[in-house]
């Protein structure tokens, strides 16, 4: 032990002890030692943090249960923050993993009144029922529903309860946001109606005050050709900036809407008049159809012809008139049931443009016409005895003279030509050839004019003669030579 003499009093001599010098090896040690200490409680703390952040479900929607019912009190829910909570989960790892992929699994809502699932206290509710409610800010612990094994930290919410203010629009004046469809090319948009008149809103002051529109929205995916009906369309508020107003704090009556779709279509019509039977006049008009735009009920109840005189004719008057007059509301009350739709007939012409009436005149032709017909070689049917083969010499005229239904004129394909060579042999022959008249009910009378023969000619048909094979020059040499 070292000593050293520190200070002498009297005679006597005081020794003290030095202190023995802390070892370099010892000071490295303690030092290493802290290092770990808190590298530990880093590590600790950051696996919290990561198991926090990995355990997270976060911006969980909070619902409202019996805001209806404080609706009728009179009151409504104006305010819930946060609107959004983050929930932290407690549980097996595999099955947060499936509540992290799929956030629908769990819910968050406040109670406004004690239900038989909320617990005694009034923590996780606000009134105990509709006699309690008043106006005001309450703090409530929200109810978390989540799979079985799986737990979460308590969260509570603020919750503002105001006075209610109800709305009645008519739905007129709902917009449709419908999307993702179609038309086929002879159909186009008609009108959309709700099936209701009008729509009630009902919910706090601030929130309906708010309301500068309202609509509808649906994505259809189809192509539309018929009238429609579509149901279960959810209404939406947006205020003037256009961003949806919370539907947590509105009530709509009737809560969902049904739109009619009324399809308009777009039909060529051939036109035409009733005649007496017997009436053998050729009338011809000056416009042979019509092109009818109007609802798709209507216009796909229109026959293919379209009787200019049906009205006079069914009323007695049989006589045709030299022009008509056609307006869009006769085409309509043709039709069972097409007065509803009188007024939305449209007449469009050639052009496409809309056309308030149409103007047909009648030309009257009752007199006979006479026609030639050029019969051509080729047409000619020709029967002779087998072996034979025969030949038209040229065309042949033929005279018809005829009274048509409609405007057809007769040509060479409306008439069957033939003549009768079986008999004779090869030569040339004048023969007088027999006509019949195909299609005879296009006519109201037709007659053939007195022919002249035709010449025809008759050959024998025989086969084309085997070429003699060649013969070679030592074939030919007699034998010995």
């Amino acid at each position: 032990m070292n000593t050293n003499p520190v200070e002498q009093s009297g005679s006597a001599k005081v020794l003290t002890a030095s202190p023995a010098p802390i070892s370099v090896k010892k000071k490295k040690r303690n030092l290493s030692v802290l290092l770990l200490i808190f590298s530990l409680i880093g590590a600790v703390a950051l696996w919290l943090f990561v198991v926090r952040d990995n355990n997270t479900v976060s911006a969980v929607t909070v619902s409202v249960t019996g805001n209806e019912r404080l609706m009728g009190e009179n009151l409504s829910v104006s305010l819930i923050e946060p609107q959004t909570v983050d929930i932290v989960l407690r549980g097996k790892s595999d099955q947060i993993k499936q509540i992290l992929s799929d956030k629908s699994i769990i819910s968050a809502k406040v109670n406004i009144f004690k239900t038989s699932q909320t617990s005694g206290n009034n923590e996780n509710y606000i009134f105990e029922d509709e006699s309690a409610a008043k106006v005001g800010v309450y703090t409530v612990k929200l109810e978390v529903t989540l799979p079985e094994g799986v737990s979460c930290a308590e969260r509570t919410v603020t919750v503002t309860v105001s006075e209610t203010l109800s709305k009645k629009i008519p739905t007129k004046d709902i917009g449709h946001k419908i999307t993702n469809y179609s038309f086929s090319s002879d159909c186009s948009l008609g009108s959309m109606t709700f099936e209701q008149q009008y729509l009630t809103i009902s919910g706090d002051v601030s929130s309906v005050n708010r309301i500068a529109s309202v609509a509808v929205v649906s994505d259809w995916s189809k192509e539309i050709t018929g009238d429609i009906t579509v149901g279960g369309l959810v209404p939406i508020a947006y205020d003037d900036e256009g961003d949806v107003i919370d539907s947590r704090f509105l009530r709509f009556e009737p809560s969902v809407l049904q739109l009619n779709i009324s399809v308009n279509k777009v039909r060529n019509v051939s036109l035409a008049l009733l005649t007496e039977e017997g009436d053998h006049t050729v009338y011809s008009l000056s416009q042979n159809d019509m092109t009818v735009f109007g609802p798709v009920k209507l216009i796909d109840r229109l026959g293919d012809v379209f009787y200019i005189n049906k009205s006079d004719f069914e009323s007695g008057n049989r006589t045709v008139a030299d022009s008509y007059e056609l307006r869009p509301e006769q085409v309509a009350n043709s039709v069972s049931g097409g007065a509803l739709y009188s007024d939305q007939v449209r007449f469009t012409d050639l052009g496409g443009n809309e056309v308030s009436f149409i103007r047909i005149s009648v030309r009257k032709d009752d007199s006979k016409k006479t026609v030639t017909v050029v019969v051509p070689a080729g047409k000619w049917s020709i029967l002779t005895d087998g072996g034979f083969e025969y030949s038209v010499g040229e065309d042949y005229p033929v005279t018809v003279t005829y009274i048509p239904k409609e405007k057809d004129v007769p040509s060479a394909d409306d008439l069957v030509c033939f003549a009768d060579l079986r008999g004779k042999g090869e030569g040339v022959y004048m023969q007088t050839p027999v006509i019949a008249v195909k299609n005879v009910e296009k006519y109201y009378e037709i007659e053939i004019a007195p022919l002249d023969p035709l010449s025809v000619g008759i050959i024998a048909a025989h086969p084309e003669p085997t070429p003699a094979s060649e013969t070679s020059d030592a074939q030919l040499e007699p034998d010995g030579g």
